[in-house]
């Protein structure tokens, strides 16, 4: 055994690991490959009793397979490779796909599976969803393990890894690179599985949900050189997070919440090479001049999808190696001059899908190796020469530019000359209309040029000195103009599509001269192909969807590469064979589908040129048989077809006089062997005349026409198949001359007697329609000649007697097919009728009308049993009446049956709506706004729709879910908070006069209230005389059982805010008073998805705390907006920087900042809507505020509204005026004056009153929920 100790390397690999733990037989089955020291296991199940690897001892490499038909969680059993211990393994990886069988699949590991290891570096558990392992697992077994690959299992913390004994945790391990990615982890702590260890250089954390990470969670990763945090839900990051971790080479964060970035906190990253905070919110008030100094060596910074909204001239000034800078999907709209002149390395810069409006002179001074520069979907206007040659004139090694979406206007000669190496400008989807000769003359390494999407009207004398440009777009401009000419001659692809091209002109014949490969001229009005038209170095060419109407012959013959001709969709009727044909050596594809082709017998070679033979192939292969459809002008049923349903007969070509050559008396007026069309006739032949069709139809004959040609094989006298024709009988030699003729139409018209010598010649006609004539009487022999007969038609005529049985003879009863007899008036006379009725029974599979053979006693129309051949006649009678009688009485029931059905379906709809009434109601309000069995006026007039009556302990809760639900939703309410809109221990007449004012009450009936306002009297006796007479004004929400007989709506309820909306009456006249105004104006600004639940709130004991920071975008000319704040694990995905730029809230408006503004706008408003006695009080306290405002002011308070100290916006510091009558709340300071005059109506309060009438008290509020004031009458 001692030769297979040394230097042997066996990989475990458990695939697809299904496991029992039962005791099923988990016998091997081993199997050699290639070699003896290759052994390969079938195993059943994987026991807790152990693997039986007694004769694994002497292999290179153990491959352990499970069984996949059983569907059980896996256990690794204690000591499971104890075996195996002269073995050297150093890699294992663990798979057993539990993820893909649901959560309630795991791997369960013990303290002991991997003891025998002791050689083990590299460890693969991912995808098993573990949920903890063993404490201490990685401390004593595995002190070689190099790789451990936890990824995409259930590990929710940082003590279920495995590194942790007793609280205490692991060092000095071997472990380099440990990847918890894909987890459930929440926070980062202080001492956490792997924070000591000690030569961990990879640190994989992404798509988990931290939310936290502590100071020192990096502390003791002193090798520490990839950390990657990227896909979580940070917020912010602590200062000294990476202040022992200065070997860090790259750090991801990016796709997280991060709004703000510490002061200095990568100052100590020296080493730092990649950073990438994309998909963000950082701003440009915390990306300072001092965010990244010290990074001298980093390589790439990665900025894309934040709040950027400028960028100022020391961002960067230390990043002197940086080679890659990423800056789109912001909302930049400044760039500070000399920004970019410490990165004199930088080569790639991303300014895409920001709002640039112009390009300074020195913008990009130093940028002297940059090679790609993307400005696209910006806003950028015109460029002027002399800016472009500023701007540009050090980009020397400069080799793409791209401009795509923007408002760039002409392009004059001069703005390039400053990139020579140009290669590649993209000035797509721009408002370009004219560009001046000479412009790209000084890029003479320009190979690509796109222009698409622009206003371009003409392109002579642009490109046709470009010696290396091989890429063109010039698509969906206005080009009305092209020659060969103006492109250069070396380019290979040209795209030209969308623009109002006539022709591809040539004007000095340029073939051999001119390289083109592709070519796209579709969708434009090309009328014409012919072989100047397209250069013999072409292979790919579309011109689909124009107008071409003629292909000139030969004009593929000389393109030797063709491979793919595009055609479809343009005016062809006709295409002669020699237009398509091609050089020997190549069978290109052509599809011509989607044109109007006349299939006449000039393209009948459509049904063979896809047969040809490859070595003899002169034509192209028709990719798209199946989609040509022909248009049939001598068809009459079918005037469009598909080609794949028309055969060769069907091709035919229209003629007026042919003379055979075997005719030889054209010369001479009576010649009945020349083929004359009739006059105001239609004649069709095919190729070889074995189709020869006259249609006289439509023209309203009386008689037939003279002189029909012989040999006709379809004749049409009709305007649809014969009707019409307005003939009355039929000649004798009529069709003397028609041998050949097969389908003869003579319906619709006006044929009475068929005297039996009208079709004596022809012998081969199979068809013949009569119906729908006047006919009466049918001569015995008159279909005696029809021996081919197999369709014959005579229904709806007048026939009574005619013995059809005598008419059906045997020589062609074998070959009729189908006959139609019914609508005639039929006798019926016994005789008659058995005969008939003995005839219809043997013919039943012919006869395609049965059940319109009837015959007439008089005037009683009866209808016959054909499927009786021996019934007499009476009975047969009797027979009809008694059915007829059946049928009426069935009918009656089945009406009968109907209305009970439905009279039981509408009592069972009133039955379900009236059991879940209550449920319809709700569901009509939440999706149509529809109150049922509701007055919709309810206390019209009412200043409030609602007061919210509630326990100071609730206050959050209740304005920040309640209170912000209703007011900001739809529809909005207008609200009085007791804790917000009332004083502090509102007195008894406060809350009576409020709630009155209010059209319900809202009682917020929590334990809190239960515990402090409920034990107050005059808050119960307040509430109580509010309700009196009015209990339907109550409504509760409720955290706990209630018994008062009240609309009642639980916080847990699944509809609780329809259920709320709903019992809150909605008045739809227009109201005047301030709240109006005011809150009209706020509903108009998006709210933070973060504030609002669209679900029931939760309790207010669980409610998170408010985590405020100090977010200001003072320092830009247009902020961004608030970050949001996630609740719940959230989408990554930045939005495009068009919203970050137009999400400017209405907080910042003049209105706002502006104390004596908006809030004396509402104040003079609310004033208006008084009782002139409560006007002359109101007058005298706002006289009492500015008096006492001076004594504030000289005191030293300050109001103070700058920007820095703004939250949510802006702090408004309005004077709350509290009255007996009336209160008002807002943000920012306080100044409280209670001049009461409720004492008379309440003497209790009279002396709380008194005591606080010369009281002035400040309260500071930063960042209040209240925006708006609200005036209570």
């Amino acid at each position: 055994m001692s030769s297979f100790i040394v230097g042997r390397t066996v990989a475990l690999c458990f695939v697809m690991m299904t496991f029992v733990a039962s005791c099923v037989d988990a016998q091997c089955s081993w199997e050699f490959l290639e070699s003896a020291t290759h052994i390969k296991c079938h195993l059943r199940i994987l026991e807790s009793q152990g693997l039986d690897l007694h004769i694994a001892g002497s292999a290179d490499k153990l491959d352990i397979q499970c069984s996949d038909s059983l569907l059980y969680a896996s256990e690794l059993p204690t000591n499971a490779f104890i075996k195996l211990q002269k073995l050297n393994i150093e890699k294992i990886q663990l798979n057993t796909q539990n993820s893909v069988w649901g959560p309630a699949k795991s791997l369960e590991i013990f303290q002991d599976s991997f003891n025998s290891l002791k050689n083990l570096q590299y460890l693969d558990l991912s995808a098993n969803n573990i949920r903890q392992l063993p404490e201490g697992i990685w401390c004593k077994s595995t002190q070689n393990l190099q790789v451990l690959n936890l990824t995409m299992n259930r590990l929710r913390t940082f003590d279920t890894i495995g590194f942790s004994v007793d609280d205490k945790v692991c060092s000095g391990s071997e472990l380099q690179i440990l990847d918890v990615s894909f987890n459930e982890l929440r926070t980062v702590p202080e001492n956490w599985g792997a924070s000591r260890l000690l030569r961990l250089q990879q640190l994989n954390l992404q798509h988990n949900n931290i939310t936290q990470i502590s100071a020192d969670a990096f502390t003791g990763l002193s090798s520490l050189r990839i950390l990657n945090l990227s896909n979580n839900h940070l917020e912010s990051l602590p200062n000294d997070i990476f202040a022992n971790n200065k070997d860090l080479r790259e750090v991801h964060l990016k796709n997280n919440e991060l709004y703000d970035l510490p002061r200095g906190i990568f100052h100590h990253l020296e080493q730092l090479l990649i950073l990438d905070l994309s998909g963000n919110q950082l701003t440009s008030h915390h990306v300072d001049n001092n965010t990244f100094s010290g990074l001298m060596r980093l390589i790439v910074l990665n900025l894309a999808s934040n709040a950027l909204t400028r960028i100022g001239a020391k961002t960067f000034k230390e990043l002197y190696f940086l080679q890659i800078l990423n800056l789109r999907n912001n909302s930049i709209g400044h760039i500070e001059e000399g920004t970019f002149l410490p990165l004199y390395n930088l080569h790639t810069l991303n300014l895409a899908e920001n709002r640039l409006h112009t390009l300074d002179n020195k913008m990009f001074n130093g940028l002297f190796v940059l090679s790609k520069l993307t400005l696209s979907n910006n806003l950028i206007n015109i460029i002027e020469d002399q800016a472009f040659q500023c701007t540009f004139k050090n980009l020397n090694q400069l080799t793409g530019l791209r401009l795509i979406d923007n408002r760039i206007g002409n392009l004059t000669k001069g703005m390039f000359a400053g990139m020579p190496r140009l290669s590649v400008l993209n000035l797509a989807k721009n408002n370009i209309q004219s560009i001046e000769i000479g412009t790209f003359d000084e890029n003479i390494e320009i190979e690509a040029i796109r222009l698409d999407k622009n206003f371009l009207t003409n392109i002579n004398g642009l490109f046709a000195t470009l010696a290396s440009l091989l890429w063109l777009n010039l698509s969906e401009n206005h080009l009305t103009w092209f020659d060969y000419a103006f492109v250069p001659r070396n380019l290979k692809w040209l795209d030209i599509h969308g623009n109002y091209i006539e022709k591809l002109e040539n004007y000095y014949k340029l073939q051999e001269e001119i390289h083109i490969t592709t070519l796209d001229a579709s969708h434009n009005r090309i009328t014409e192909i012919n072989k100047m038209a397209v250069p013999n170095s072409i292979e790919l060419l579309f011109i689909n969807n124009n107008m071409v109407t003629s292909i000139a012959s030969n004009t593929f013959v000389d393109k030797m590469n063709l491979t793919r001709v595009d055609l479809y969709a343009n005016m062809l009727s006709k295409v002669q064979l020699n237009s398509l044909r091609v050089a020997p050596s190549t069978t290109p594809e052509f599809y011509l589908g989607g044109n109007p082709f006349e299939c006449d017998c000039s393209m009948n070679w459509l049904l063979t040129i896809n047969n040809q033979s490859s070595s003899s192939r002169m034509y192209p292969k028709i990719m798209d048989l199946g989609n040509i459809e022909c248009l049939m002008p001598h068809s009459r049923s079918e005037p469009i077809r598909l080609l794949t349903t028309l055969s060769t007969s069907d091709f035919v070509c229209k003629y007026d006089r042919f003379c055979p050559d075997t005719c030889h008396c054209c010369d001479f007026d009576n010649c009945n062997c020349e083929m004359v069309c009739p006059q105001n006739c239609s004649c069709f032949h095919d190729a070889n005349w074995t189709t020869n069709i006259v249609d006289c139809g439509k023209q309203n004959l009386n008689t037939l026409p003279k002189k029909i040609p012989t040999g006709v094989t379809d004749l049409y006298l009709d305007a649809l198949y014969l009707n019409g024709s307005n003939i009355v009988n039929i000649e004798h030699s009529t069709f003397t001359t028609m041998h050949t003729l097969e389908v003869l139409h003579l319906e619709n018209n006006k044929l009475q007697t068929l005297e039996g010598y009208e079709f004596a010649h022809l012998s081969l006609l199979k068809e013949l329609y009569l119906h729908n004539n006047l006919l009466n009487n049918i001569g015995n022999s008159t279909f005696a000649p029809l021996v081919s007969l197999q369709i014959l038609r005579i229904d709806n005529n007048r026939l009574t007697s005619i013995p059809m049985w005598q008419f059906v003879t045997l020589q062609y009863r074998n070959s009729l097919q189908a006959i139609s007899m019914g609508r005639n008036s039929w006798t019926c006379r016994c005789k008659f009728l058995q005969e008939l009725t003995q005839f219809a029974y043997e013919n039943t599979m012919i006869i395609q009308d049965p059940q319109d053979i009837y015959c007439v006693d008089g005037a009683i129309k009866r209808e016959l049993d054909l499927n009786s051949s021996s019934s007499e006649c009476v009975e047969s009678l009797e027979s009809t009446s008694s059915t007829g009688a059946n049928q009426d009485q069935s009918n009656g029931y089945i009406s009968l049956l109907a209305a009970v059905l439905v009279l039981i379906f509408l009592v069972v709809i009133l039955i379900i709506g009236f059991v879940f009434r209550e449920s319809l109601r709700m569901w009509l309000f939440a999706h149509y706004g529809v109150r049922v069995c509701e007055s919709r006026f309810e206390d019209a007039g009412k200043l409030y729709d609602a007061i919210i009556l509630h326990s100071a302990r609730d206050y959050e809760f209740v304005c920040r879910n309640i209170a912000t639900e209703l007011e900001h939703g739809g529809p909005p309410f207008r609200l009085c908070i007791q804790q917000r809109d009332l004083p502090p221990e509102a007195s008894h007449l406060q809350i009576v006069e409020a709630s009155r004012a209010s059209r319900k009450i809202i009682l917020i009936l929590t334990k809190n209230l239960l515990a402090t306002e409920w034990t107050r009297p005059e808050f119960r006796s307040a509430f109580h005389e509010a309700l009196r007479g009015c209990t339907n004004k109550l409504v509760i929400v409720e955290e706990t059982e209630v018994s008062i007989p009240s609309n009642r709506i639980s916080t847990c309820d699944r509809y609780f805010w329809d259920k709320l909306r709903f019992a809150i009456p909605i008045e739809l006249s227009p109201r005047g008073n301030n709240y109006t105004l005011d809150h009209h104006e706020r509903f108009k600004q998006p709210v933070s998805p973060g504030v609002i639940f669209r679900q029931a709130p939760p309790p207010p004991a669980y409610y998170p705390e408010d985590i405020e920071a100090n977010y200001s975008s003072a320092t830009t000319a247009t902020p961004s907006p608030r970050p949001t704040r996630h609740m719940q694990p959230s989408s990554t995905l930045r939005p495009p920087s068009e919203h970050i730029y137009s999400s400017i809230e209405s907080e910042y408006s003049a209105y706002d900042l502006d104390p004596n503004g908006q809030h004396n706008l509402h104040h003079q408003q609310q004033q208006q809507l008084l009782p002139s006695s409560y006007r002359q009080q109101l007058q005298q306290q706002h006289h009492l505020h500015n008096n006492r405002s001076s004594k504030i002011n000289s005191m030293g308070l300050e109001l103070n509204a700058h920007p820095s100290n703004w939250r949510n916006g802006p702090v408004v510091a309005p004077v709350h005026i509290r009255s007996g009558s009336g209160l008002s709340s807002g943000s920012g300071v306080n100044v409280n004056m209670n001049v009461s005059n409720a004492v008379a109506a309440n003497p209790s309060s009279s002396s709380t009153s008194s005591s606080t009438n010369t009281t002035t008290t400040t309260t500071p509020q930063v960042g209040g929920s209240n925006n708006g004031q609200t005036f209570l009458v």
